[in-house]
């Protein structure tokens, strides 16, 4: 009887630890995994590539985001005056659109929708970025090292959710010295 009991409730101590399985049979990328590698276009068509800018030792801030999507857009503000305070210390930001527009529409849509990023905002018109990461709330945002391990990953946006991002930032800066 003990054992069985120690069974069930080991069972239920994993199911409970371990993130939920995507349709494709994959973990969720959470704080402590790989950040899957991928390569965007950004709003003028130029590629970016997420590796390209962690083998130059950079740390990257990524956030997916929709038009229609109030918190994204002020969370988007919020990131800009991070991006400023925090780019020239080696901290990249970039924002993955998840509304699956190309390019040139977002182009367009941005200013329309009061949108205003002062780092690369990148167009997934495949969704497959969104996918990859499994954005399950918008916004989504992630803290990735140079080393291209997630150290942070938050959904939905609240003020004052920036302080937690900002914690972890400092702590990066504080860890380099």
């Amino acid at each position: 009887v003990l054992f069985g009991l120690a069974t069930v409730l080991f069972a239920l101590q994993v199911a409970f630890v371990q993130p939920p399985l995507s349709s494709a049979g994959e973990r969720p990328v959470e704080a402590g995994t790989t950040a899957p590698d991928f390569t965007l276009n950004d709003l003028e068509g130029n590629p970016v590539t997420l590796g390209s800018l962690l083998s130059k030792g950079k740390w990257v801030v990524l956030s997916f985001w929709g038009v229609r999507c109030s918190s994204c857009l002020e969370e988007m503000k919020v990131l800009n005056q991070l991006s400023a305070k925090w780019g020239p210390r080696g901290v990249a930001f970039l924002g993955v659109n998840a509304d699956s527009a190309e390019g040139s529409v977002l182009k367009e849509l941005v200013p329309k929708v009061g949108a205003q990023a002062d780092y690369p905002l990148l167009s997934d018109p495949e969704m497959k970025v969104v996918d990859l990461y499994q954005m399950r709330v918008a916004p989504l945002t992630l803290v990735i090292n140079s080393e291209g391990k997630v150290v942070f990953r938050h959904e939905g946006y609240e003020p004052g959710d920036e302080k937690k991002l900002e914690d972890v930032l400092g702590a990066i800066i504080a860890a380099s010295k």
